[in-house]
């Protein structure tokens, strides 16, 4: 269902004209804004990646050697916020370096400005991003995580009377952001289609760059959870059957992994995930959201991602990563092939070779 949403938000959003934008620089150069940076590291971490099977990816061909440095930007009265955290000036132009695209403005179509903004009297601070209010992963990292930014830089900023967060798509998300320690009364859920106004708009930068997230996000994160056992000693299976880019032959794939000693996991169905995965030796899942509470595995543990070929993005190679576990992956066919540079998330199935898998597997124990 959310991979189905996130592909429908993004045909919208290249299906509308292209809004001017601009960069923090040209923001605080005459624009009005602020440029509060942060003590946090921009350094990146990467794992040594194990292949799995016959087809070898270069997850390094994917992601840069650097992340941009965090901060904070503070806008004047005047600026807009879209639902999905797009800082718009008042002649109608984004401030994109702080979404999920950085400074890609030839593939960021934001939204047209249709409903009237909601206005907030005060200083807001933005927890906004792209995709979050569909998917799991964008929620918790891309989103919720900014709040670390704030947390760093909270004596050297302007008092916040408002924290502006993704409307959670699912009751099982609210602990979250319960999780960051705010008043009721400060938070404002924020839905992708609205958009708000108020006197002082705080945006933090997106955490990391897109696809590729910050190493700080883990410590970020696991501070809020100081008493999991982070003991490597269950093999989990993440199950994904249904929705897009489900394993077809999910029903051997899972009968030859319990026979392997794996719990089988609906990620749906969890009820304390960071404690489960503090307890794995190993994770194996198919690429999906439901690979992100990999953040709280020990640094013992491995992940095993199952990877569909026409679906490469290397989100959980990063994760591995940012969270200083081991990482390897299976790259399965997929039961269709899009044009050659179509962008954004594939639709189809894909099949895995569970005998690699099993040989695979048995190669990391």
């Amino acid at each position: 269902m959310a991979g189905r949403l996130i592909e429908r938000a993004v045909r919208r959003l290249r299906s509308l004209h292209q809004r001017k934008t601009l960069t923090i620089d040209v923001a605080t150069s005459g624009q009005g804004a602020i440029w509060h940076p942060s003590s946090l590291s921009a350094e990146v971490h990467r794992p040594q990646s194990h292949r799995i099977g016959t087809q070898e990816v270069s997850w390094h061909e994917y992601l840069t050697d650097d992340h941009p440095q965090p901060g904070v930007i503070e806008l004047p009265s005047g600026w807009q916020l879209s639902g999905q955290g797009w800082p718009i000036d008042p002649e109608g132009r984004v401030l994109i370096s702080t979404t999920w695209f950085g400074n890609e403005s030839k593939r960021a179509n934001p939204p047209p400005l249709q409903v009237a903004p909601i206005s907030l009297h005060g200083t807001a601070f933005s927890l906004l991003s792209d995709f979050s209010q569909v998917n799991y992963y964008h929620f918790l990292i891309d989103a919720l995580g900014r709040f670390a930014i704030y947390e760093d830089l909270r004596g050297a900023l302007p008092q916040i009377d408002y924290f502006i967060c993704p409307r959670p798509f699912s009751e099982r998300l609210r602990p979250w952001i319960d999780a960051l320690g705010l008043p009721a009364s400060r938070v404002i859920l924020a839905g992708e289609d609205e958009r708000f106004e108020c006197d002082r708009l705080l945006v933090p930068t997106f955490p990391g760059r897109k696809r590729d997230m910050a190493a700080w996000i883990p410590q970020f994160w696991r501070a809020r959870r100081p008493n999991l056992p982070m003991e490597g000693k269950r093999r989990i299976y993440v199950a994904r059957r249904t929705g897009v880019r489900s394993v077809k032959n999910s029903d051997d794939v899972e009968e030859r992994l319990s026979r392997e000693g794996f719990e089988i996991v609906d990620p749906a169905k969890v009820l304390d995930a960071p404690a489960l995965f503090s307890e794995a030796s190993i994770v194996v899942g198919a690429h999906g959201a439901g690979l992100t509470d990999c953040i709280f595995c020990p640094p013992t543990a491995t992940l095993v991602e199952l990877v569909p070929s026409d679906h490469v993005f290397p989100y959980y190679y990063g994760l591995a990563g940012a969270a200083r576990i081991k990482y390897a992956y299976l790259v399965g066919n997929s039961l269709g092939r899009r044009r050659k540079g179509a962008w954004g998330p594939s639709p189809f199935d894909f099949e895995i070779d569970v005998g690699h898998l099993l040989g695979g597997l048995k190669d990391r124990q």
